[in-house]
């Protein structure tokens, strides 16, 4: 009664959650504006390299999780804790929005200290000033390097992955091809034939859209 009384008639399943009998799986949403990763080194590093690594790595799970809830970042925390003293605490915020690996890594290796001042042991990451992502449909082929658009590729098919699920879009190079036309190929490069074009009709999905 007491809990109906304070939260109306979420007071019943607060009450069956706080007896284990809801099976819904536990999602984190305190503090809702953060987002967090870390990373304990084997021994302190003693070059810049080492620590490159432990950022790509961070990087690649911050964007992620960015992904997941469909933000970006404005504002970096970066923790650096020492052998021994006081950790060293940089914050620095962007104008230009966080949200890629490329970018998250970039921006980590702009605030670290080159080299570090003390040895580091451990590294903790605190993203905030979390915005809703505005996703825009950009050409990634125009004026980009082959690693620039190898990134926009993966990061978009991300984006798609996430909210639609992981087969719902997937690379040329993944579809199989059909069994027939495995076996010309075949018998192509056996006999050293040149491919031959395909008729009309046979360049269509099974659905019937044109490839």
């Amino acid at each position: 009664m007491v809990l109906r009384g304070q939260f109306g008639e979420e007071g019943y399943r607060i009450q069956q959650a706080a007896r284990g009998a809801v099976a819904d799986p536990v999602r984190a949403l305190y503090p809702p504006d953060l987002v967090a990763a870390a990373l304990t080194f084997e021994g302190t590093p003693e070059i810049v390299e080492v620590l490159e690594a432990g950022f790509k790595r961070m990087a690649r799970e911050l964007s992620a999780r960015l992904t997941e809830r469909n933000a970006i970042a404005k504002r970096v925390e970066l923790t650096l804790i020492h052998e021994e003293g006081k950790p060293t605490v940089l914050r620095r915020t962007f104008t230009r929005s966080l949200a890629s690996e490329r970018d998250l890594f970039t921006s980590l290796r702009l605030m670290l200290p080159i080299p570090p001042e003390r040895p580091i042991e451990r590294v903790t990451i605190l993203l905030s000033d979390l915005r809703k992502a505005r996703r825009v449909q950009l050409d990634v082929y125009e004026g980009r390097s082959r690693t620039d658009l190898a990134e926009s590729v993966r990061t978009a098919m991300m984006h798609v992955q996430t909210t639609f699920g992981e087969e719902s879009v997937r690379r040329c190079s993944e579809i199989p091809l059909p069994r027939w036309m495995r076996v010309r190929k075949a018998f192509r490069d056996a006999n050293g034939w040149p491919w031959p074009a395909l008729p009309k009709e046979e360049c269509r999905k099974p659905d019937g859209a044109t490839a």
